[in-house]
C-alpha cells in the first residue's frame, strides 16, 4: 500500500482536530489497558496507516491497531503558573490528558537553568580538550622516535588544565572566560 505524505499531513490533522469543544483529540499506543506511546510518533502513524488505518477511524478501528484517541483538554490560564501535561489516564471510559500545576519556586527554577547551563559549559569544555588531544599524542610519538618537537607541551599542559579549571570561575557557568591555545 502506498501512501504519501500528504495523506499522513491530513491523518495528523484529522486526528488532532477539535472533537469536543475547548479540547483536541491525540492517538495514543496502548498494550494491556497501558499507554505505551504518547502522543503517537510519525513512524506510529505512517506504519498505522501502511497497515490500514483509515481516516476518521472508529474507536474499534483504532483498537485493531493497538491505538486509542486521547482528549487532550486545552489548558486554561487562571494564575501564574505553568501547568504540566499529565500522562493519559481512563477517565470515565474516556482516555484524557489531565494538567497538573508546576509548583516550581523561582529558586528551583534558576537552579535548573543553572545545572543546564553548566552542563553546556562541560561539553564545551569536554569539546575544546578532545580538539587538542591529537596534540600530546602527537608529542609523545615523536618523543619516542627522538624527533623534533612542534608542539610547546608546557602550553599545551597550561591550556588543558585551565580548561580543566573552567568551572573554579568566579561567574561560572554564565560568565565564563575561556583560555586560549597560544601557539
Amino acid at each position: 500500500m502506498y501512501v504519501n505524505l500528504m495523506e499522513l499531513i491530513l491523518l495528523e490533522y484529522l486526528v488532532s482536530t477539535d472533537t469536543v469543544k475547548g479540547s483536541n483529540m491525540h492517538l495514543a499506543k496502548i498494550n494491556n489497558g497501558v499507554i505505551t506511546e504518547y502522543p503517537l510518533t510519525s513512524t506510529s502513524y505512517q506504519e498505522a496507516v501502511l497497515a490500514g488505518l483509515v481516516l476518521r477511524a472508529t474507536t474499534e478501528q483504532l483498537a485493531e491497531f493497538n491505538l486509542v484517541s486521547v482528549v487532550v483538554p486545552d489548558r486554561r490560564i487562571t494564575d501564574a503558573y505553568d501547568y504540566i501535561a499529565q500522562t493519559p489516564q481512563l477517565i470515565d471510559n474516556q482516555w484524557q490528558v489531565t494538567w497538573q500545576k508546576d509548583l516550581q519556586t523561582p529558586e528551583d527554577i534558576i537552579s535548573i537553568r543553572t545545572q543546564n547551563v553548566a552542563r553546556s559549559q562541560r561539553a564545551t569544555r569536554e569539546y575544546l580538550i578532545k580538539e587538542v588531544q591529537w596534540r600530546f599524542e602527537r608529542y609523545a610519538r615523536l618523543q619516542r622516535m627522538g624527533q623534533p618537537q612542534i608542539d610547546d607541551i608546557a602550553k599545551l599542559d597550561t591550556y588543558v588544565q585551565a580548561l580543566a579549571d573552567i568551572s573554579a570561575q568566579k561567574d561560572w557557568p554564565f560568565n565564563v572566560q575561556w583560555p586560549v591555545l597560544t601557539t
